[in-house]
């Protein structure tokens, strides 16, 4: 007669980690690590397909020890787009929400504009539905777009990237180079 063995936690050996009651098991993701954190993150979401959605997938993708790249690191997918926590900044230099968008940002914004073939604009943020006087800042995040679609959000907090054509599973074609590109935007000026 066969036996099973009960398992406390994940079987150790390539691609797993040890992990008991009250870990979060984080499991290191697949040997082929030399793709980018975004073609990591593609290459993940080709193999799960429909198997999961976004908020599962999310959840999954938190749970790899996905690679930091340039400082960024990864927080959610959503709508065909992830979210990347940006690089630490320096907080007693950082400038108020409202200033982040200095002239120095808007030229390297629109450097990368360029080299990338997409268009910037700063839109205007919409208001809360309830405003206290003078908190309602309009204009503190960046977009990089092209003819059809936002490409990139850079926020003071966050960056948010297009991986997916709006409304497909159309991958979208992103330069190797973009993560690196787009943390000038965070460096200290």
């Amino acid at each position: 007669m066969n036996s099973v063995k009960q398992l406390d936690g994940p079987v150790s050996g390539p691609g797993k980690t040890q992990g008991g009651v009250g870990s979060r098991n984080r499991v290191a993701p697949p040997p082929q690590q030399t793709q980018s954190l975004l073609e990591t993150i593609r290459r993940i979401r080709a193999r799960a397909r429909d198997a999961l959605g976004e908020e599962e997938l999310t959840f999954f993708l938190q749970r790899w020890d996905l690679p930091e790249e340039e400082g960024f690191t990864f927080l959610c997918f959503h709508d065909g787009c992830v979210t990347l926590a940006v690089p630490v900044q320096n907080e007693t230099s950082r400038h108020p929400r409202s200033a982040w968008i200095t002239p120095a940002r808007e030229r390297i914004a629109t450097a990368l504009a360029r080299k990338h073939g997409l268009f910037i604009c700063e839109p205007p943020d919409a208001p809360p539905a309830f405003v206290p006087s003078g908190a309602w800042e309009t204009h503190h995040h960046l977009q990089l777009s092209n003819r059809k679609q936002t490409m990139v959000i850079a926020y003071p907090e966050f960056l948010k990237i297009r991986l997916y054509a709006e409304g497909t599973n159309l991958d979208l074609h992103l330069a190797p180079d973009l993560l690196k590109d787009l943390s000038a935007l965070y460096k200290e000026e």
